[in-house]
């Protein structure tokens, strides 16, 4: 029993913890952004890339816009991951209900990990597209943060698998006695 209130404590800590991440991660991309121009083109996401020192307004919003799509996906997925603790935080440990929530949050981490470098490419070319022709870029990088998120996502969806097997079972086995 003393495993099961440990449990819910800290479920009940990281549940609020994933909230507190689905209001700090906005308004980070946020500030980044519009902080962006003083931060000059030394900024590591677009180093290297010959960003103009004052970007215009309209493409900075393009390129603000672009970057929302992953960071939508990836609150989702925090999201979902919120609703597992809130699970856990009321005993309900195993469950299908709690093994789809692990699912849907290592499937947006997976697609997040697939969108984020293509938004990152889209929103630096579109900080150089004022820059007359030849010195524009387009830059495409995949990082080991991408590839530890979709190493990770693919082990979190094996176990999501596992839980709702396991969870069959003993609804399977419940209903015997």
């Amino acid at each position: 029993m003393g495993d099961l209130s440990s449990i819910r404590r800290l479920s009940r800590v990281m549940a609020a913890l994933c909230l507190a991440a689905m209001v700090a991660l906005p308004l980070l991309l946020t500030l980044a952004w519009a902080l962006l121009p003083a931060l000059g083109p030394g900024w590591p996401p677009y180093a290297g890339l010959p960003i103009p020192p004052d970007p215009a307004v309209e493409l900075m919003l393009a390129g603000y816009l672009v970057l929302l799509v992953p960071l939508a996906v990836l609150l989702r997925g925090v999201q979902r991951l919120r609703r597992l603790f809130q699970r856990y935080a009321a005993g309900e440990v195993f469950s299908t209900r709690t093994a789809d929530c692990l699912a849907g949050f290592a499937r947006a981490v997976l697609l997040w990990a697939v969108l984020q470098p293509v938004a990152s490419a889209l929103a630096g070319m579109l900080l150089t597209l004022d820059n007359p022709p030849g010195e524009r870029a387009l830059a495409l990088s995949l990082g080991t943060g991408e590839l530890g998120a979709v190493a990770i996502a693919l082990v979190l969806l094996v176990i999501a698998r596992v839980l709702r097997e396991a969870s069959r079972l003993a609804e399977e086995n419940a209903a015997f006695v």
